[in-house]
């Protein structure tokens, strides 16, 4: 790797090209190839150490190229003086490594709560540093008093100036239909009015108003509609979330992030208690207030991150076949449920024939289809008794990883038997916990090939879709089983180690109730699950097709 960097970057030249004249070459002698792929990495490398010659008393943030320096104190005074220190050291450091400083972009602010403006005298070298009211800092414009004001004209005027382009695609009898026209307003518009919102969403409610404004009137030509439409109706039809209710998702996101992520600075901020001397809000003051009023969705304990995905140029060797449809089924819409049951049920005869195979029929239900979830199985084995299966999955929980764990549920169990036999089909009518099988996917899932892969060494392993709710006995009694689990106490979150399920034998009363069906380890709530506590919208769907008067 090093000989192959150092040749990268030693003996090249460059020239221009003009009209077919070649002007004269020049060698590099510093600086990376502009346009190479690797340069940005190789330019991050180079400055990786600027933070060094900062003084320990001043504070920096540090983005590709872009460096800020703060120093906050009771005395303006005291931190120019910690600034002026922090300056000259990086102007001895860029000095030092033949770098030059942008002097245009390079800025001073006194950021204050007093209305008195109070100016300090900064060097860069020997220019003296431009005292600005409202600098730039990563497309973020700041002001001295943090009121967010400045930054939330500015992006209202470029909401505006995008609306424009929407304007353009749409008229009264021609032009691009809702659908269109909603695609151009969320991917051009509405990036413009959430960017950084998590920081600004301290500002007033007056100035955020300016950005309610901006999605109203992108909302209007969306439908088509007039001054006078009520926008909740608008933002039912266009299922479109009223901004304020997206800041707080985002900020709450944010917030389990930082929970998490032990080295991020704010990671001690958010857990410490609020300062309450000022009226204004702070960022901690919203995040603890949202936590509060969803904590019902929220992991009150997030040590543990879900685990990453495996390598994909490694993926486990697959000793199991999945089958992921059934000939003559076409669709539960086109056909009725005695069509689908019939054709299932010869399948499963077919193929899996009683006498020889073991039956796993598997389901998985969540409440909303988020929380309350409930795995259940239901077992059918040559010469001996039904088996069913039942484990709740936690009080945040999908209805997909419900169907993963009761596919789990089903292996671990047979796998455990002094007898295991010989062919097993699973049954399940989740399509999606079959599909991902067959591709890397999250730990969970992992886990569940992984069983898959023990039982496998035992038996004949087959995975084979079927229709839902068409009337198969089998797979009923598993939604009901289902269901019942999603009625028990639940633990905290999903399990992400293999499950421990209560299980019972048909006919008989008795069943075990395992109370550590989940092992401890947390996953980070989904954007999903936040958003799922935001206002129903309603949508009516089929925007596209509407009129535009």
């Amino acid at each position: 790797m090093y000989t192959w960097v150092k040749s990268f970057l030693h003996e090249r030249s460059a020239r221009v090209v003009l009209d077919g004249y070649h002007s004269v070459s020049v060698k590099m002698r510093e600086g990376v190839p502009q346009g190479g792929v690797i340069s940005p990495t190789l330019f991050l490398i180079y400055i990786n150490d600027i933070t060094s010659a900062i003084p320990r008393h001043v504070s920096n943030t540090l983005h590709a190229d872009n460096l800020a320096i703060w120093s906050s104190t009771e005395h303006t005074t005291s931190a120019a003086h910690r600034i002026q220190d922090g300056v000259k050291r990086i102007h001895q450091w860029t000095e030092d490594w033949g770098l030059q400083l942008n002097r245009v972009k390079s800025v001073a602010t006194v950021f204050s709560l007093s209305t008195s403006k109070e100016k300090v005298n900064l060097k860069l070298g020997e220019s003296a540093l431009p005292q600005v009211e409202t600098p730039t800092f990563l497309g973020v414009k700041l002001d001295s008093r943090l009121t967010w004001k400045p930054h939330l004209e500015e992006i209202e005027a470029r909401g505006i100036r995008r609306l424009a382009i929407m304007r353009k695609l749409s008229g009264t009898t021609w032009g691009a239909n809702s659908q269109i026209l909603k695609t151009v307003y969320t991917g051009a518009v509405r990036p413009v009015l959430e960017y950084a919102s998590s920081s600004w969403n301290t500002a007033a409610r007056t100035n955020k108003a300016r950005l309610d404004r901006v999605q109203n009137l992108g909302l209007r030509t969306v439908l088509g509609a007039m001054k006078t439409t009520p926008i909740s109706e608008m933002q039912k039809v266009a299922n479109i979330e009223p901004l304020e209710d997206r800041r707080q998702a985002k900020l709450l996101i944010q917030g389990e992030k930082h929970k998490r992520l032990e080295s991020h600075p704010l990671h001690n901020k958010f857990q410490a208690l609020t300062k309450n001397r000022l009226k204004r809000q702070s960022p901690n003051h919203q995040l603890k207030a949202q936590q509060r009023e969803n904590a019902d969705i929220l992991q009150p304990s997030p040590d543990q991150c879900e685990r990453l995905n495996p390598k994909p140029w490694s993926p486990q060797s697959q000793r199991f076949h999945v089958r992921m449809s059934i000939p003559g089924i076409s669709g539960k819409q086109q056909q009725s449920d005695a069509a689908l049951r019939s054709l299932a049920l010869e399948e499963i005869h077919r193929r899996y024939p009683a006498s020889k195979w073991t039956h796993a029929y598997t389901d998985g239900s969540a409440e909303c289809a988020t929380k309350n979830g409930g795995s259940g199985v239901f077992i059918q084995m040559p010469g001996r008794p039904p088996e069913t299966l039942t484990t709740p999955c936690g009080v945040l929980c999908s209805n997909f990883k419900s169907e993963v764990v009761a596919l789990h549920t089903a292996a671990d169990f047979l796998t455990s038997l002094e007898e295991t036999p010989p062919k097993v089909v699973f049954l399940s009518d989740c399509l999606s916990a079959l599909q991902v099988l067959t591709a890397p996917a999250e730990h969970l899932v992992e886990e569940l090939k992984k069983s898959l892969n023990d039982l496998s060494q035992k038996a004949s392993v087959v995975l084979q879709w079927i229709p839902a709710h068409c009337g198969i006995a089998g797979n009923e009694k598993a939604d009901g089983l289902a269901k019942d689990a999603g009625r028990q106490e639940q633990p905290e979150t999903c399990p992400s180690e293999r499950p421990k399920p209560s299980s019972s034998i048909a006919g008989r009363q008795h069943s075990k109730k395992e109370t550590g069906a989940t092992s401890q380890t947390k996953t980070p709530p989904t954007a999903s699950a936040v958003q799922s506590r935001l206002p129903s919208s309603g949508c009516v769907q089929g925007t596209a097709a509407l009129k535009r008067t």
